[in-house]
């Protein structure tokens, strides 16, 4: 299953770099208007979406360590992520975006360099323990649907690429589904 894992992960980090660009590339062009649109994930302005990007490859890369380190809890609390985010939320939009591709490259450094067992490692996320290899896929995730968020916030809509989609697809329906459910099958807000 190793060799498996490494092709789907090698596969996800490049789909993350592309997502990442387009990401990049769009809010290098925005005026400060546009910085200021809220989203399609209210209350949060463009500025507070890219900041959760940046913010969420810092955590993933946070959880990843402890989990590679034998962790089973989150050593990062929900209000020190909310602190960053607003941290993040007050750069300047050029520190902003450098923050969320240097975040981003550190995240994808950490999980190529995962091999044999430690893409197994179990490692601590909100929804509990989860293999280390599945934060290729839920970064992806991230990366695809808050980039969609950003385009559509921006009236610049765009279909979430075809191989994104394919990619994810087994990953939200086997994992992320059941993980984000209640019991009784309602599935929670995220």
């Amino acid at each position: 299953m190793t060799s498996e894992h490494i092709r789907h992960r090698d596969e996800g980090l490049v789909l993350q770099r592309e997502l990442m660009s387009s990401i990049l590339t769009t809010g290098q062009v925005l005026d400060d208007e546009h910085w200021s649109r809220t989203t399609t994930c209210p209350p949060w302005s463009v500025r507070d979406l890219i900041a959760h990007l940046a913010r969420g490859a810092e955590t993933f890369s946070a959880m990843l360590e402890a989990g590679l380190r034998g962790e089973r809890t989150l050593s990062i609390s929900l209000e020190e992520r909310e602190q960053r985010q607003r941290d993040l939320s007050a750069l300047t939009e050029r520190e902003l975006l450098t923050t969320v591709r240097s975040s981003q490259e550190v995240l994808q450094e950490k999980l190529a360099r995962l091999e044999g067992d430690a893409l197994e490692a179990l490692c601590p996320h909100t929804r509990g323990l989860q293999p280390a290899w599945w934060f290729v896929d839920q970064r992806l995730s991230e990366l695809a649907f808050h980039g969609w968020d950003l385009h559509v916030s921006l009236g610049t809509e765009r279909e979430i690429p075809p191989a994104v989609g394919r990619f994810l697809l087994p990953t939200l329906l086997t994992r992320n589904l059941p993980t984000w459910s209640k019991a009784t099958g309602e599935v929670n807000a995220l």
